[in-house]
């Protein structure tokens, strides 16, 4: 008798380890199911990167530089040169088409600035090209520029060609060009210092979610193992 409740107690021993061993494999099994499952669910919740904007804008943005800059310029120095007119003279302030043209030149060129938020190559395409470029070559090689303006558009040249020379050589075009050049670097560098910030907030919430995920996974296998040797 002693013997048989001996082997007795043995084979309960024996029946307890399994079904425990059974009970283990089946939670981690539960276990193992739930991350897939909530990783399935995750990858189909997450939102897909936007896009990135690729060389086209940026080859549009140089196509409106090239066109809006001189327009601006233009309007800018017609405006300024016939409000100087008048300075000083009893006409002084009664110009108003003078004033209009400047106002609406300073209009293009914040529009200008404000399109380096699309693509910066906006108003560094200006500034560059109609600015520094037109400006220092004027300054630089005066008679060069007036004789090839000559040859191009002849002695009898457009009013806005000699204004826009005027404004070349009084320095305004360099002074408007590097201010625009400015801007378009600095909204370019704006662009890959915000990037660059949310790339590393991504990470650092992406981490975040996975340890917060992987203490969840801890507590509620800990609290299922106590539930089953309970």
């Amino acid at each position: 008798m002693r013997g048989l409740g001996g082997t007795g107690a043995l084979l309960f021993v024996a029946g307890a380890g399994a079904a425990a061993g059974a009970g283990a494999a089946r939670t981690a099994d539960d276990t193992s199911a739930r991350r897939r499952d909530r990783g399935a669910t995750d990858e189909r919740d997450l939102p897909e990167p936007p896009p990135r904007r690729g060389a086209g804008r940026h080859v549009l943005g140089v196509l409106v530089g090239l066109l809006l800059t001189p327009v601006a310029l233009l309007l800018t120095s017609i405006g300024t040169a016939r409000l100087a007119d008048v300075a000083g003279t009893t006409d002084m302030g009664t110009d108003t088409l003078g004033l209009t043209l400047l106002v609406a030149g300073l209009v293009l060129l914040a529009l200008l600035v404000l399109l380096g938020a699309w693509s910066a190559a906006v108003p560094i395409t200006g500034g560059l090209v109609w600015g520094l470029g037109l400006g220092l070559a004027y300054l630089v090689v005066p008679g060069v520029m007036e004789d090839t303006a000559e040859q191009w558009l002849g002695r009898d040249q457009p009013a806005a060609v000699e204004q826009l020379a005027q404004s070349a050589m009084s320095g305004q075009l360099v002074l408007i060009g590097t201010l625009l050049l400015a801007a378009g670097l600095a909204a370019a560098a704006a662009r890959r210092s915000g990037r660059r910030r949310a790339e590393q907030v991504a990470a650092a919430e992406a981490a975040r979610a996975q340890a917060v995920a992987g203490e969840r996974d801890r507590i509620r296998i800990e609290a299922d193992q106590r539930a089953r040797h309970t």
